[in-house]
């Protein structure tokens, strides 16, 4: 979640996470330091409990950006891997599957 998807798509440079108060990602925190403080930087969001509807903090001090992230669950994603091969996506609505032209399609007949 952060590398791919805060870093390399919304262009954090270094994204904090929290959940529920607990800070679950920390780019400052070494990997393998004090795992019974809770940071764990390799587990998935699986892992950390997080589900569809569950909103995690995201803050970047470096470039003053704070915000809520909300997570949905889209199954459909995984069926439509030529547009989401990243089995992500970002945005408020997930768009409608793009039509397939063929004999049946309205708007194929149109042109």
């Amino acid at each position: 979640l952060a590398k791919v998807v805060l870093c390399g798509q919304l262009g954090l440079s270094q994204p904090m996470v929290v959940l529920g108060g607990d800070m679950i990602y920390d780019p400052e925190f070494p990997e393998g330091d004090h795992p019974e403080e809770g940071a764990h930087p390799e587990w998935t969001l699986k892992q950390w409990g997080v589900d569809s509807s569950k909103v995690l903090g995201v803050m970047d001090d470096t470039q003053k950006r704070d915000f809520q992230l909300v997570v949905q669950e889209a199954p459909e994603i995984l069926e439509r891997e030529e547009e989401f091969p990243e089995k992500y996506f970002i945005g408020k609505v997930l768009p409608p599957r793009k039509a397939v032209e063929s004999e049946e399609n309205p708007a194929k007949k149109l042109k």
